[in-house]
């Protein structure tokens, strides 16, 4: 899994891609190390498009943390980074703003 990156310390929208036949599904997202979620613990359902999204804030002082996810019985660890804004337009630019 690639690497989220994020400059500051404003909160971001984080979109999750799933395989769209799991739409409907339920998907627990908590904050771990240095993420911070409100609410802290976050149940969402999966879209007709495959996708959901979940604001995530990384602490100030805290360099990365991670998002874990559960879905259906599996865990998915998704890293955030704090990185310049030359790095996330470096990395926009290489994966054309897309995951």
């Amino acid at each position: 899994m690639d690497h989220i990156f994020v400059t500051g310390a404003e909160p971001v929208t984080v979109r999750l891609k799933f395989d769209p036949r799991v739409a409907g599904e339920r998907v627990t997202v908590i904050g771990a190390r240095g993420i911070s979620l409100n609410p802290p613990e976050q149940v969402l359902t999966v879209s007709s498009r495959g996708e959901c999204t979940v604001s995530a804030q990384l602490a100030d002082g805290a360099p990365r943390g991670h998002l874990l996810v559960y879905c259906k019985m599996l865990r998915t660890v998704v890293p955030l980074t704090r990185a310049s804004l030359a790095t996330v337009q470096a990395e926009e630019a290489r994966t054309g703003g897309r995951p």
